[in-house]
């Protein structure tokens, strides 16, 4: 559980490196691709435990407040998105929407699901 955690800060925090230094340079009319919450949404989609996705949405939450730039959001803007998100995504989506490849992924019992 802590190698899982640790691994979770360094990828965030690398993301997060990666999107505010990196991809600013490719933004189209001033939007930026974020990676950050796309991999929350992959995570929250795919993981077994409950707590991975939301201690995964609160580190990647955590991250994108600490790199914005903005002052009009307050600290924590990100935080609450990405974990509300993650429990959007894990309450509501996955027991009302059936994704045919996430059904057939949790019958093989695939080493790679997280």
């Amino acid at each position: 559980m802590i190698k899982k955690i640790i691994f979770l800060f360094l990828l965030f925090y690398i993301l997060t490196l990666v999107q505010t230094s990196f991809w600013i340079y490719f933004s189209l009319k001033g939007m930026i691709f974020n990676l950050v919450l796309l991999l929350i949404v992959i995570i929250s989609l795919f993981a077994r435990e409950r707590w991975f996705a939301i201690a995964s949405a609160f580190i990647g939450g955590f991250y994108l407040d600490v790199f914005s730039f903005g002052l009009t959001r307050f600290f924590g803007f990100y935080t609450l998105i990405s974990v509300g998100l993650a429990f959007l995504i894990r309450l509501v989506i996955r027991k009302y929407v059936q994704i045919p490849i996430v059904k057939r992924i949790q019958k093989q019992k695939n080493p790679l699901y997280l």
